[in-house]
């Protein structure tokens, strides 16, 4: 019966004051968080200040998408609406390039706006392949971006997986999420471009539903893009300290050996996983390396990465102290004198090794 109702209000026509609301929802809330981030333009960092000029382009994108639908259209508005189609694609994927690197785009790499000023020109001197181009080289932007956006922070988590020994703050898999969103959103956007904006137009009350999902999907980036970031000038710097003691050489036959016994006494004699924010340049210069061959090291000797074997580690830890008869009040406490900096990330790391919560777990 609900089902039925859903179906019968989603095919109600929609009253002209209504539909403009629903074709201005995702403008205005670009609108919304183009004032947020521009207020704060100044102190942001660069990645931020990058998003903010995306959130620009969106915010003028869906502006002329909303003029449209309202057939209110005019040149201006189709040829800024034409430019920012093949902008917000290059955009994002700039910005995810300063989250990973920590570099300032130089003035030559804004060169890849090219592709919407043609569009723009095609589009304003009304040469018949222009919506052709544009849609084929929209498409071709979103798999570019796509791949490379998420085999570039793939890249960066995997760098921070096999450096903190705790991740919260530090790794970019929320934003990898929301870029498959966008790509996926941005593909139904396309395919309901290969059906016409002419559809819609004679068939309104099908707007609902693609607008809502877009505003949903547009909150999200924005929001995750607001949240405080870890900066990545930080893991750079973090990175770089490097001060081992009684280097061992790492080329020499039988040194793996060695090195994976100075692992395994630090670990279990002195227990080091148990030091809070451990990251791996102090495992090495506990053992006499260099981070590099650390963490390989444990991908190759253990078959996973730094945080999971330091918290593998605490975690049985934690087990052995559940053993001895801690009560449930004591978890807390636990947590922190495994290693864990929180609760949470106690009882999510026990839960990924053990299959089950702390409070559940029954000694096996």
């Amino acid at each position: 019966m609900q089902g039925y109702l859903v179906y019968r209000i989603y095919l109600l026509p929609l009253c002209p004051k209504m539909k403009s609301i629903v074709t201005s929802l995702p403008f205005c809330i670009c609108l919304c968080w183009l004032v947020t981030f521009g207020l704060n333009y100044r102190n942001s960092d660069p990645a931020k200040r990058l998003l903010t000029w995306f959130i620009a382009t969106c915010a003028v994108l869906y502006g002329c998408h909303a003029v449209y639908f309202n057939e209110e259209e005019t040149l201006l508005s189709r040829t800024l609406y034409t430019f920012c189609t093949l902008s917000v694609y290059p955009l994002y994927y700039m910005y995810i390039y300063v989250l990973t690197t920590g570099k300032s785009l130089r003035w030559h790499q804004f060169a890849v706006l090219l592709t919407g000023v043609l569009g723009m020109v095609l589009v304003a001197t009304d040469v018949s392949f222009a919506p052709l181009y544009i849609k084929v080289v929209a498409l071709v932007q979103i798999v570019i971006v796509l791949v490379f956006g998420l085999c570039r922070l793939s890249a960066y988590n995997r760098q921070i997986d096999n450096f903190y020994s705790e991740t919260e703050g530090y790794s970019l898999r929320s934003v990898s999420h929301l870029l498959v969103l966008f790509a996926v959103t941005s593909m139904s956007s396309a395919a309901a471009n290969l059906i016409g904006r002419e559809f819609f137009l004679q068939n309104p009350n099908y707007l609902t539903v693609p607008f809502v999902i877009f505003s949903s999907m547009l909150f999200g980036l924005f929001y995750e893009g607001h949240r405080p970031g870890f900066p990545v000038r930080t893991f750079i710097a973090d990175a770089e300290v490097e001060t081992p003691v009684n280097e061992v050489d790492d080329t020499v036959t039988g040194q793996n050996e060695v090195l994976n016994e100075r692992l395994r006494r630090v670990m279990t004699e002195q227990q080091m996983f148990r030091r809070q924010n451990l990251k791996v340049t102090d495992v090495a210069q506990a053992i006499g390396s260099c981070r590099t061959y650390v963490s390989k090291m444990i991908n190759q000797e253990y078959g996973m990465s730094f945080t999971d074997y330091i918290n593998m580690l605490r975690v049985e830890y934690a087990k052995e102290q559940l053993r001895g008869g801690a009560a449930d009040e004591t978890f807390e406490a636990i947590a922190l004198n495994a290693g864990f900096s929180n609760r949470v990330s106690f009882y999510r790391n026990f839960k990924k090794v053990t299959g089950v919560s702390p409070s559940e777990w029954n000694g096996d």
